[in-house]
């Protein structure tokens, strides 16, 4: 619309502004004496803001989607919902039609099978610790407790039902589902999700069947029935996903509402793709199959979602090989677990960065997907090491993402691979190993300044505890490197001694001696100080050493030399020797800094030190530095000196880390992007900070919000008539409002 401008006052135009208001929706204030239902509530609310207006919102698009009768309807459900008491709301969806299918992690399912089948969830009194719980055989999920005895319970159940059927026919997740509804219905007077599945004869998928109660129980199963030599039951996921395909396949429409997130919300939306590739591979190439190719287009027309999260950043697709950085053995994975080997599984914990906390976290991760073959680029980016020895070196690694995948830099924003530019700086995961008596142990930085032994991070994350020095982290393995969460555990000092004193291994005990042994050999002690004068001959070095022979032992001048420094330091209290020290370097360094740099230049071109090289000037050195990347051993060899001469003149010209940093490179900075080719990729999705460390650096969280999942060919655009709503409040709040809403207005309330 072409905007028109008052030539008197400058605004625009009076004709301009009434034509833009009617296309605006005023908002009204919510009225509570109008309101007699929650629908009445709900339907003001919808033209309020924030929170109360996305309830509206969500409550109008469910409605429609409700009522058309030819959309297939998919439910998908993630969190704590039935131990938060929200079984029954869900029973309300199934009993009166709003629910074709439903797609729900297996802990969900689980703790409503344990509710519906009459054993209670209790509200956690606070006054417990977890470590109480624990002994009195309480498992707590954020406010709410479960008795161990119920899983016991409902373990025998299952059992029961697994037993009932039939062991030549493989089955699967909705098939177990819907015998454990069978069971409910015959045996159970109350009211159950899968007891309304049943009834009403809708498909209950679990994608992670084995990241839950059920899926634990299956294999104790069939570990029993193998013990026993009793015949297996088998399981396929695949037939899930078949089933529950070819029902969308016959759908007219399609609509989703999503509770929650992670593997069921990104399993059931991936069927849009998934048919597109069976259509590009197997339909049209096949003659006798071309007829029903336009069938295999499905797009869902309806998406309400209800998360308390912000919308996630979504976009993410990796290359099978990128290595994800997470709790884990360094002796089996050290560069990281690829993340095709972690596709289906789902809580585990993971490095990510929170931009709250401005460092380096332990986050859990919802699930893992392959998403199908993408376009995909290669992005490169070095960085600068051995700042700690100084042995600078510069370093390169690569990640392979797919062109809308976003990646989080230094400064705390978000780039998508086409908004990159050469030198944009990266937030790196940044790690180093050091080795002493007891192994090889490997350091985590935060990215704040602070660096810390990755084992003692991971379980201070994990207990949420800050371990003080009397807390030793023990490898139940004795493998230094095998940081899986399982084989750490926390003992005091004296503990961890008495342990190790008892039950090493002779091998575990000679190994810490030999590194004993090679730490106090005298050749390497030697070897390591020679290389402060690696610019002196072989004959200068020998003249020196032997000088120094003479002068330290001649009359009795090692005694004369140790009682005059004893003597004036034993003078100086603590902060006076601090003092002291900061002194004479600050005037060194003021001294130096007080000169103009051809001045400098000057001075160190006259000394008469025969390990100084003359003609190497600041400009010099600065040029070469800046060429060079910063990398101090490179830039040594490009001007013919050694690291010893150059360490030297880089203080003469006050040339610090922070001079290098600022003038010379950026840390973890793209060095070049180009296209890759097409791949099979892999999502993650992440709880609370939507990202995670991936190949060195952090990278932005998956799952995709409505407007991405149009690029992704699963939603139809609302510009097509597509209708979506997106509720970022606790489901606990927000879905019993939605829900009671639209039952009022369709008359079932």
């Amino acid at each position: 619309m072409h905007i028109q401008h008052d030539k008197m006052n400058g605004r625009h135009s009076r004709e301009f502004r009434e034509q833009f208001v009617k296309n605006l929706v005023p908002l009204k204030p919510l009225d509570l004496s109008q309101c007699k239902t929650v629908n009445d509530v709900v339907t003001q609310m919808n033209l309020t803001a924030f929170g109360g207006r996305e309830i509206g919102e969500a409550a109008n698009v469910l409605e429609a989607m409700t009522k058309d009768k030819e959309c297939f309807k998919v439910l998908t459900l993630s969190g704590a919902m039935t131990m938060a008491k929200m079984g029954l709301v869900i029973c309300d969806m199934i009993e009166n039609d709003m629910v074709d299918a439903v797609v729900s992690t297996g802990a969900l399912m689980a703790h409503g099978f344990i509710e519906a089948a009459g054993m209670t969830h209790f509200k956690n009194p606070k006054n417990f610790n977890d470590e109480e719980l624990y002994e009195a055989g309480f498992d707590r999920v954020y406010d709410t407790l479960e008795s161990e005895t119920n899983l016991d319970e409902g373990a025998v159940i299952l059992h029961q039902v697994l037993a009932s059927m039939d062991h030549n026919k493989i089955t699967c997740s909705s098939e177990i589902n819907k015998e454990l509804g069978r069971y409910l219905h015959k045996h159970i007077n109350g009211r159950g999700i899968l007891k309304s599945a049943f009834e009403k004869n809708i498909p209950v998928y679990i994608p992670a069947f084995t990241d839950s109660e059920f899926g634990l129980e299956f294999s104790v199963y069939n570990k029993k029935n193998a013990a026993e030599e009793k015949q297996l039951l088998k399981y396929d996921p695949f037939i899930d996903m078949t089933d529950y395909t070819e029902r969308v396949l016959k759908a007219k429409k399609i609509g989703i509402f999503t509770v929650g997130g992670g593997v069921p919300r990104n399993w059931a939306q991936q069927v849009g793709p998934h048919l597109d590739i069976i259509r590009l591979r197997v339909i049209e190439p096949n003659p006798a199959l071309q007829k029903d190719a336009e069938k295999y287009h499905k797009q869902f027309s309806y998406g309400v979602r209800i998360c308390p999260e912000p919308v996630n950043f979504g976009g993410l697709c990796l290359q099978g090989d990128t290595k994800i950085d997470m709790p884990r053995n360094l002796s089996i994975y050290p560069d990281g677990i690829p993340i095709k080997n972690l596709a289906g599984k789902s809580n585990f914990p993971v490095y990510s960065y929170d931009l709250n906390k401005k460092r380096i976290i332990l986050a859990n991760v919802r699930g893992v997907l392959e998403t199908g073959k993408k376009s995909l680029y290669k992005i490169s980016y070095g960085w600068v090491t051995g700042w700690v020895n100084k042995k600078q070196e510069l370093k390169t690694n690569s990640i392979i993402a797919s062109e809308d995948h976003k990646f989080l830099l230094r400064k705390g924003v978000y780039k998508k691979v086409s908004e990159l530019k050469i030198n944009d700086r990266l937030m790196p995961f940044n790690s180093y190993y050091k080795t002493d008596k007891h192994g090889d142990y490997r350091f985590i930085s935060l990215n704040n300044g602070t660096k810390l032994a990755e084992h003692r991070f991971i379980l201070q994350e994990t207990a949420g505890i800050s371990i003080d020095a009397k807390i030793a982290v023990h490898h139940k393995d004795h493998n230094t490197l095998n940081n899986s969460l399982e084989n750490l555990e926390m003992l005091n000092f004296i503990e961890h001694a008495r342990y190790h004193r008892f039950n090493e291994s002779k091998e575990t005990l000679e190994k810490r001696a030999q590194t004993l042994r090679e730490i106090c050999d005298p050749y390497i002690m030697q070897r390591m100080s020679r290389k402060f004068w690696d610019n002196l001959s072989d004959e200068e070095y020998e003249r020196l050493c032997n000088q120094r022979k003479i002068i330290a032992l001649n009359n009795g001048e090692p005694e004369r030399r140790s009682k005059v420094s004893k003597k004036y330091w034993s003078s100086l209290n603590d902060v006076e020797r601090k003092i002291r020290l900061q002194n004479a370097h600050a005037s060194t360094a003021m001294r130096w800094a007080s000169l103009s740099p051809e001045m400098r230049s000057i001075i160190v071109s006259h000394e008469k030190n025969g390990r100084w090289i003359k003609g190497i000037t600041e400009d010099k050195v600065k040029d070469a530095l800046i060429k060079d990347h910063g990398v101090i051993t490179k830039t040594a060899r490009n001007l013919g000196v050694s690291d010893k001469v150059l360490h030297k003149r880089l203080k003469r010209y006050t040339i610090d880390k922070n001079w290098i940093r600022k003038n010379c490179v950026e840390n973890h900075f793209i060095m070049s992007i180009e296209y890759y080719g097409e791949e099979e990729t892999y999502d993650m999705t992440v709880d609370n900070t939507h990202n995670f460390a991936a190949n060195g650096i952090i990278v932005s969280n998956s799952g995709c919000t409505y407007s991405e999942g149009v690029s992704w060919g699963k939603f139809i655009p609302e510009s097509k008539g597509g209708r979506y709503a997106e509720v970022l409040i606790d489901a606990t709040v927000a879905l019993p409002f939605v829900i009671k809403a639209v039952l009022e207005r369709i008359g079932k309330g």
